[in-house]
């Protein structure tokens, strides 16, 4: 386990911006052509909901819909980074909603 975690942290990490659309909203379906920009560039590990991805500012929701839908974007193209910076019960809910690699719900 920890080689293979060792593996999947090597290389460039790029925290992810969490777009918005005209009401606020979240809109992660602004995403896809920036992961793949980052992914083509070289980018190892897109990293959702990170510190400078307004990862403060968001409900649990919107973020749990955020690893969600990055998720299947990156479609196991490369090893995903998910912040849960907040309390445990957070983090176990958000692991319930884990979708596999290179599945979206």
């Amino acid at each position: 386990m920890t080689k293979d975690l060792d593996q999947a942290l090597t290389g460039i990490s790029g925290i992810l911006v969490t777009p918005y659309d005209a009401d606020g909203e979240i809109a992660p379906d602004r995403l896809p052509p920036i992961i793949d920009r980052a992914l083509a560039a070289g980018m190892h590990i897109p990293v959702v909901n990170g510190n400078t991805g307004e990862f403060y500012a968001l409900t649990t929701g919107e973020a749990i819909t955020m690893v969600r839908e990055v998720a299947g974007m990156v479609a196991g193209r490369a090893p995903l980074l998910a912040g849960v910076g907040r309390g445990i019960r957070d983090a176990c809910a958000w692991r319930k909603h884990r979708p596999k690699p290179g599945q979206r719900r």
